[in-house]
C-alpha cells in the first residue's frame, strides 16, 4: 500500500491505496502540465454529442492521486473538477475582471452532484459548463463530465451561482455586462427574474 498527501488550496486529502495497475493503456498523453487549466476547443465526433450545448468545455487530465481507497476517481474530486470549469467560464464571461474593478462578482452558493459511471487512471475527462437559468441576482449552471477512455458520462452537476457585492458582504444584480455576455456565450437562453 502506499499514501498519497495531495494539497490543494490549503486542503489536504491523505489517500490510502493499493498498488494497482489498471488494463488500459495509456493512448492520451499529458499535453497539460497545470493542474486542470487545458481547455479544449475541438471534441471527437462520439464525444462532443453529450456536450452539445455547452459552451465552455475543458479538459482534465485524471491524476493517479484523484483515485480513492476503491480505486476510481473520489467523489469530492468531481467538484474540483466542477470549479475548474466553472472558473474558466468566468473568465470567459469576464466576471473575474470585473470583480477586481469593482468588488462585485460571483460567489458558489450551492452545488450537487450524481455519479453516473466510476473513472479511473489512466483517462481524460471533458468537462462541459453552460447556464440554464439567469435570474436577478443569480444563474444556474449545469456541469457534465465525460470520459474519453470509455465514451461515458461520468458525473453531471449544478451549482448556483449568486452575484456578490465583497465590500457590502451583500448579494447584488447580476451586473449588466455580465448578463450580455451570458446570453451572448449560450445563444438564446431565456431569462428567469426571480
Amino acid at each position: 500500500m502506499i499514501s498519497r498527501v495531495i494539497g490543494r488550496l490549503g486542503i489536504i486529502y491523505l489517500h490510502t491505496m493499493p498498488m494497482a495497475t489498471s488494463g488500459e493503456t495509456r493512448t492520451n498523453e499529458r499535453e497539460c502540465p497545470e493542474f486542470y487549466s487545458c481547455v479544449t476547443t475541438s471534441l471527437e465526433p462520439d464525444v462532443s454529442q453529450s456536450l452539445n450545448g455547452y459552451p465552455v468545455v475543458i479538459t482534465v487530465p485524471v491524476r493517479w492521486g484523484d483515485m480513492d481507497a476503491f480505486q476510481h476517481v473520489n467523489n469530492i474530486v468531481y467538484f474540483q473538477y466542477f470549479e475548474s470549469v466553472r472558473i474558466e467560464y468566468f473568465e470567459r464571461i469576464h466576471a473575474m475582471d470585473h470583480l477586481r474593478e469593482t468588488g462585485v462578482g460571483p460567489i458558489l452558493a450551492s452545488t450537487q452532484c450524481r455519479f453516473r459511471f466510476p473513472v479511473t487512471y489512466p483517462d481524460t475527462l471533458l468537462v462541459g459548463a453552460k447556464v440554464t437559468d439567469l435570474g436577478e441576482d443569480r444563474f444556474t449552471h449545469r456541469y457534465l463530465a465525460v470520459s474519453q477512455g470509455h465514451d461515458k458520462v461520468a458525473a453531471e452537476g449544478d451549482g448556483v451561482v449568486v452575484t456578490f457585492n465583497y465590500q457590502t458582504n451583500q448579494k447584488a444584480p447580476v451586473p449588466a455586462q455580465i448578463r450580455q455576455r451570458i446570453y451572448e456565450l449560450e445563444n438564446g437562453l431565456k431569462e428567469n427574474n426571480r
